[in-house]
């Protein structure tokens, strides 16, 4: 389930760590039908984070990996994934777009 989560920020003066920034590091082309994993990868903040990653802005786990692909049921050839990242203080999201190509390198997860 989702985390509910303060109106960001709650920082008066300096968030704890300074600003928080997020990336997803992970393919952004996988084959089709593929199962790959994904990393949130985050700077500054409190260092305490809780994810919640969305798959087409379906809820899909909570965690710094996500493995999944392309959604059962979807025509799409393509993707959007999102990581929503929140420290107790502060809240980032970062979203790729990533799509199905058969030359694309095998996911080792």
């Amino acid at each position: 389930m989702p985390q509910s989560y303060p109106d960001p920020p709650i920082c008066r003066m300096a968030c704890p760590g300074g600003t928080m920034t997020v990336d997803i590091a992970g393919p952004t082309a996988i084959q089709p039908g593929a199962q790959c994993t994904w990393t949130a990868v985050v700077t500054g903040g409190s260092g305490s984070y809780t994810f919640d990653w969305f798959n087409q802005n379906l809820f899909q786990g909570n965690g710094q990996y996500y493995t999944g692909g392309r959604l059962s049921g979807s025509t799409a050839s393509h993707f959007w994934l999102r990581v929503n990242v929140w420290d107790g203080y502060q809240s980032k999201s970062k979203e790729i777009l990533v799509a199905e190509d058969p030359s694309a390198p095998i996911c080792i997860i």
